[in-house]
C-alpha cells in the first residue's frame, strides 16, 4: 500500500515513464516522493499465528525474498546554461533524461517552454554544427592516417622491389662472370687442341684446368662441363659453405643471409645454383644442419671442422664430382697449392709494377682478366694487400740500388782520379771542386763506365764528387762497416725504451682519466638516482599543495629516500617547492575544467555558474573540494578564481578575434581597397575620373565597389566562425573593434601597371 502524499502534491509520469511529483502551490517538481504528513505511522503489520511464526522460524532460509538490485538514484549529470536566456539551464540526468530548469523561479519543465524555444533551437543547431565539425575533423584524421599507411606501404613495396632488382643484377653479374670463365676455358682448349701430352714429364700434382683442356685430339675434343642436376648443384653449394669452416670467413649459422653473403659470393661454386631463392634455401638448410651438429658436439666440438650434410650430400657430391671431375680437381689444386698462385701473382707484380707511384685501381683494371691475377686470393682485398706489400718491397729495393750505385761511383772516382793531380784537398772551396769536376768527367773512359751511368742525376754526381774530394765519403765508408751494427743495436734499444716509456705514460694518463671519468659518472648517476627517488617520495607522500616544508620534513624523515647523502638540504627544499607548484597547477587546471563546463559562454554570469560549480560531482574527485576550501580559508575566494579565469579567457578570445580578422581574405582584400579609396578621397583625387580614364581597367571599378562594402557584409562573412560568435553578447563592442581594424588597415601596394594607369588618369 502506497503512502499518502502531503497536501498540494500530485503524482505524474514523464514521457520516458519516470514518475515525478509536482506541487502546484510552490511550482516545484521532484523525482523523490514527498514524505507523508506528520503523525502517519503507516499500516500496522499483519498478525502472525503461532503456526505461522513456527513456519517462519523453521523455513526462514527458504522463505527469504530474492535480492533485488537497488536502482541507482537519478541525478543531474550535465547542466548547460542556455545562451540568450535569463537563467535557464538544460539538465541531462544520469538516466539520459532531459529537462529545462530555471533555478531563480524554481521552475522545471520536461518540454521546452515557449519563451526559450528559439534559444534552445539555436543552441541545438550550434551543438549539431560542432558535432559535424568534430566528425569532419575525425574523418580527415582517418583519411590522413590511411594516406600515411598507404604511403608507408608504397615505400615498403618500392624498397622490396629495389632489393629484388639488386638481387637480380647480382645474379646476372655472377652468371656473366661464370660464362666468361667457361668461354675462356673453351678458347684455351681450342688453341691447344691437337697437341700431344708428354706422359713422362707430366706433373700430375701440378696439372691445372688449362692443361686438362689441352688434351690431344685422339683422347677426345674439349667437352663443356656437363649439366648438373639440382640436387648435385645444391650439394656442391653446401660443400662450398662447409669448406669455409675453420677459416676467417667461416659461416655463422645464426647470422642472416645478407650478412654472410659477402664471405662466399666470390667463390666459383656460388653460381652452381642459378636461382637466388635456391641459394637462400640451401643456405638456410645448411645453417640448420650446422646448428644441429654444434648442439650434438657440445663445448668439446666447438673447434672441430663441420661435417654438415656429410651423410646426405656425400653420395650426391660423389655423383657431381664424377661429372665435374675437371672443375673440382682445379678447385682442389687451388686449395692445396696457394703458394703457386701467390708466386704467379708476385711474378705479375714484378713484371708489371716497376714504379712505386703505380695505383692499385690502375693495376686491377689492366690485369683483372688475367689468370695470374684472379687465381690468387679470395677477393680484391687480399690482392690489394699483397700489391701494397710489393710496393714497399720495391721501394726498399730501389733505395738499396741507389745506395749501391753511389758506392760504386765513389769506387770509380778512387780508381780513376787522384786528388793531388787535380790540385784538390779537403779544404778546397766549392768553386774549385766544380771546376775540377768539369775537367775530370771529360777524362776518357770515365763517362762510359757503367758505374758512372748508374747514378742517373748529373747534379748528384757533382755532389758525390765534392764529398769525395773532402774525404767525407771515404771516412763514412770506413766507419760505416764498423759502427753499423752498434748503431742499429743502440737505435733499437733507444727506440724500445722510448716506446715503452711513452706507452707507460699513455697508459698512466688513460687510467687516471678513466678513473676520474668513472668517479664523475658514479657521482652523477648516484645524484640522479637520489633526485628521482626523492621526487617519487614526494609524489607518494605529499598530495596536498598547502603542506609546509617543516611538517613534511618531519613526516618524510623516516623514509630512507629522504636521508640520501648526495642531496643537499637546499636541493630537497627546491624539489619540494617544485612539487607543490605542480600540485597547485593541477588543482587549478581541474578547477578551470569545471569552470569551462558550467560557463561555456563568455557572458555566463558567476551567480549562475558558481552554484553549479560547487554542486558539480567533479569537485569531490581528487580532493578538489578540500583544496578549494583551504584556498578560501587562506583568503582566495572562488569568486576571485572565477574572475581571474574569466578575464584570461576574455583576453584569449579577444586575441583570437583579432587573429580571425587578419586571417580573413575578404577583409584583407576589400578592407585594404576601402582604405585606399578613403585616402584618395581625403587627398582630393577623383575616383570617378580615374574610372573614366580607362574603361577596361578594373582598378577604379574595384575601388568603387570597395566603397560600398560595410560592416553588414563583414558580418555575413564571419557569422559562422566560433571566434566571431563568442562576442554575440556585445555586438556594439564587436562592431567597434571591426571598424577600428578596417580604419587601421594599410593601403595595398600598387603594381607597375596600376601605377601607370593611375598617373595617366590623373593627367
Amino acid at each position: 500500500m502506497a503512502l499518502p502524499l502531503p497536501a498540494g502534491w500530485t503524482e505524474h509520469v514523464s514521457p520516458t515513464g519516470q514518475p515525478y511529483w509536482y506541487n502546484a502551490s510552490t511550482r516545484t517538481s521532484t523525482y523523490h516522493r514527498p514524505a507523508p504528513p506528520g503523525g502517519y505511522a503507516g499500516p500496522p503489520p499483519p498478525l502472525q499465528t503461532s503456526s505461522s511464526v513456527q513456519d517462519t522460524s523453521t523455513n526462514a532460509v527458504a522463505q527469504q525474498p530474492p535480492v533485488v538490485e537497488k536502482k541507482k538514484k537519478e541525478k543531474p549529470k550535465v547542466k548547460q546554461p542556455i545562451p540568450g536566456t535569463e537563467g535557464w539551464i538544460k539538465v541531462i540526468t544520469t538516466h539520459d533524461n532531459v529537462f529545462y530548469s530555471h533555478p531563480e523561479s524554481a521552475r522545471s519543465e520536461w518540454t521546452v517552454p515557449d519563451e526559450i524555444k528559439d534559444a534552445v533551437r539555436a543552441m541545438d543547431e550550434r551543438e549539431e554544427e560542432e558535432r559535424r565539425a568534430q566528425e569532419e575533423r575525425r574523418r580527415k584524421a582517418e583519411e590522413e592516417a590511411r594516406e600515411a599507411e598507404e604511403n608507408a606501404a608504397h615505400e615498403e613495396r618500392e624498397r622490396i622491389e629495389a632489393q629484388q632488382r639488386v638481387q637480380r643484377e647480382e645474379e646476372q653479374r655472377s652468371r656473366k662472370e661464370q660464362e666468361a670463365k667457361e668461354k675462356e676455358l673453351r678458347d684455351a682448349g681450342k688453341r691447344k687442341r691437337g697437341e700431344e701430352l708428354d706422359d713422362e714429364d707430366e706433373d700430375v700434382g701440378g696439372v691445372d684446368a688449362d692443361e686438362l683442356l689441352a688434351a690431344p685430339a685422339d683422347e677426345g675434343a674439349y667437352n663443356p662441363p656437363p649439366q648438373l642436376s639440382h640436387e648435385e648443384s645444391k650439394a656442391l653449394f653446401m660443400l662450398m659453405l662447409t669448406s669455409l669452416n675453420g677459416t676467417p670467413n667461416e659461416i655463422n649459422p645464426m647470422a642472416p643471409w645478407d650478412k654472410e653473403l659477402v664471405k662466399f659470393v666470390h667463390l666459383n661454386d656460388y653460381g652452381r645454383l642459378t636461382s637466388l631463392r635456391d641459394r637462400q634455401d640451401a643456405f638456410n638448410e645448411w645453417c640448420k644442419l650446422r646448428l644441429r651438429e654444434k648442439r650434438k658436439a657440445g663445448p668439446s666440438g666447438a673447434t672441430k671442422p663441420s661435417t654438415v650434410a656429410s651423410d646426405e650430400t656425400e653420395q650426391i657430391t660423389a655423383n657431381a664430382s664424377a661429372s665435374t671431375h675437371t672443375v673440382n680437381n682445379g678447385h682442389a689444386r687451388e686449395r692445396q697449392e696457394p703458394n703457386g698462385a701467390l708466386e704467379t701473382y708476385r711474378a705479375l707484380l714484378q713484371s708489371s709494377v716497376t714504379s712505386t707511384r703505380t695505383k692499385w685501381e690502375d693495376f686491377r683494371k689492366k690485369h683483372k682478366k688475367e689468370r695470374s691475377f684472379f687465381a690468387f686470393g679470395r677477393n680484391d682485398a687480399e690482392r690489394e694487400k699483397e700489391f701494397k706489400k710489393w710496393l714497399r718491397e720495391l721501394g726498399e729495393r730501389k733505395r738499396a740500388a741507389a745506395e749501391k750505385a753511389e758506392e760504386d761511383f765513389v769506387h770509380l772516382l778512387e780508381a780513376r782520379l787522384n786528388r793531388a793531380e787535380q790540385g784538390l784537398s779537403s779544404t778546397s772551396d766549392p768553386q774549385q771542386c766544380s771546376e775540377a769536376w768539369s775537367k775530370a768527367k771529360r777524362q776518357p773512359g770515365l763517362d762510359t763506365d757503367a758505374r758512372y751511368e748508374a747514378v742517373a742525376s748529373s747534379s748528384r754526381r757533382a755532389d758525390l764528387f765534392v764529398k769525395w774530394v773532402r774525404g767525407e765519403l771515404s771516412n763514412a765508408g770506413r766507419e760505416k762497416g764498423q759502427t753499423k751494427e752498434s748503431e742499429e743495436s743502440a737505435t733499437k734499444k733507444r727506440d724500445a725504451a722510448t716506446a715503452l716509456r711513452e706507452r707507460e705514460d699513455r697508459v698512466r694518463r688513460e687510467r687516471a682519466k678513466m678513473e676520474q671519468q668513472n668517479q664523475r659518472t658514479i657521482q652523477a648517476t648516484s645524484h640522479e638516482e637520489s633526485v628521482v627517488a626523492f621526487s617519487q617520495l614526494l609524489v607518494d607522500a605529499v598530495t596536498n599543495p598547502h603542506t609546509s616544508w617543516s611538517s613534511a620534513q618531519f613526516d618524510l624523515a623516516s623514509d630512507g629516500r629522504f636521508r640520501s647523502q648526495t642531496l643537499q638540504q637546499r636541493e630537497k627544499e627546491d624539489l619540494f617547492r617544485a612539487h607543490l607548484d605542480k600540485l597547485q597547477s593541477r588543482k587549478l587546471a581541474a578547477l578551470h575544467c569545471v569552470f569551462e563546463k558550467h560557463a561555456p559562454q563568455l557572458n555566463t554570469a558567476k551567480r549562475i555558474a558558481l552554484p553549479l560549480v560547487r554542486d558539480d560531482e567533479d569537485m569531490e574527485k581528487g580532493g578538489l573540494g578540500e583544496w578549494l576550501n583551504e584556498e578560501e580559508h587562506r583568503g582566495l575566494r572562488l569568486e576571485e578564481m572565477f574572475e581571474r579565469w574569466n578575464d584570461q579567457r576574455h583576453n584569449d578570445a579577444r586575441r583570437d578575434f583579432d587573429k580571425m580578422l587578419k586571417e580573413s581574405s575578404f577583409i584583407s582584400f576589400w578592407g585594404a581597397l576601402r582604405a585606399q579609396r578613403q585616402r584618395m578621397i581625403a587627398a582630393g583625387q577623383d575616383t570617378d575620373a580615374t574610372d573614366a580614364a580607362d574603361e577596361d581597367d578594373d582598378v577604379p571599378s574595384l575601388l568603387k565597389m570597395a566603397g560600398s562594402v560595410d560592416l553588414e557584409e563583414v558580418h555575413a562573412t564571419l557569422q559562422n566562425d566560433a571566434r566571431y560568435r563568442a562576442f554575440d553578447f556585445v555586438p556594439e563592442k564587436r562592431d567597434a573593434w571591426m571598424r577600428s581594424y578596417l580604419q587601421q588597415m594599410d593601403v595595398p601596394k600598387s603594381t607597375a601597371f596600376q601605377a601607370q594607369a593611375g598617373s595617366a588618369a590623373t593627367r
